[in-house]
Order: structure tokens, then C-alpha cells, then sequence
């Protein structure tokens, strides 16, 4: 199994295990969930749009996406899963600039975020062709690769 596969994959599980805590009443991290996302929606990116969103609302949208988007992130085909990862990270950028609009965020709340997000960028890259150039010597004309 090749090592982007799996991350991609765990990756996915993770957001569709992050999104079912946000909408599902689990115990007693719904809770938790519901106050941060008290403290989230007043300094949302969106307020600037003019949006103003509750934040059970925010909440359960943020919830949703993530299950959807990480469901097609771990079991899509590659398209889907590049649309997804793009989703994710508009999700997880939200978050981010919202924990540092936080005056009480500490740099450990930030910490999963980050890995998350440079884990969606790494999805994106795409595999490097190798490219093939040719040379001449003499007569004959040779082939190198590079990766």
C-alpha cells in the first residue's frame, strides 16, 4: 500500500470521526464541541461577509461537510478526493485563523489543525513524472531519466 494512500485514507477517517462529534450528541464531547463552537462563531472569518451565523448552526454545518467531505477523502476516486482535500481545507483554514483570533488559544490547540492541513496540502501534490531527455554521443542517441 503506497504511504499517501494510507495517510489519505487515515486522514479521511479522522474527519468523518471529527464531523460525527459535532453533530451526534456523544457524550461528553458534544458538550465540549458546543462551547468551543460558542466561542468560535464570534470571531468566524464569515462575520466579515457579513454572515452572521449561531453557532449550533455553524456547528452543524461544519459537522456535515467533514463527514462528507471526509468520507469521499477516505473511499473517492482521486478527483473526489481532490475536491474533498480543497473543502477540507477551507474548513480547517477557517479554523485555524478562528483559534488565532482566540486571545484564550494556546500554540498546542493549533498543533492538530496545522498537521491537518499540511496533510491536506501533501494530498494535493501530484506525483512527479519522470521526464525523459535525450543526448547525443556520436552516433547513437541515449536516453537518461531523471526523477
Amino acid at each position: 500500500m503506497d504511504i499517501k494512500v494510507a495517510i489519505v485514507f487515515s486522514l479521511g477517517l479522522y474527519f468523518v470521526s471529527s464531523g460525527i462529534t459535532k453533530v451526534l450528541p456523544l457524550q461528553p464531547l458534544h458538550d465540549r464541541v458546543k462551547t468551543n463552537f460558542d466561542d468560535l462563531a464570534t470571531v468566524c472569518p464569515w462575520l466579515c461577509l457579513g454572515l452572521n451565523i449561531e453557532p449550533d448552526v455553524y456547528r452543524s454545518l461544519v459537522g456535515i461537510s467533514e463527514i462528507t467531505m471526509g468520507t469521499l477523502l477516505a473511499f473517492g476516486t482521486q478527483r473526489a478526493v481532490r475536491i474533498s482535500s480543497i473543502g477540507l481545507l477551507i474548513v480547517t483554514s477557517t479554523l485555524l485563523y478562528s483559534l488565532t483570533a482566540l486571545s484564550t488559544t494556546t500554540i498546542s490547540s493549533l498543533f492538530l489543525p496545522g498537521i491537518c492541513f499540511i496533510a491536506l496540502l501533501w494530498s494535493l501534490k501530484k506525483k512527479a513524472e519522470k521526464r525523459v531527455h535525450f543526448y547525443e554521443v556520436g552516433e547513437e542517441t541515449k536516453r537518461k531519466r531523471f526523477l
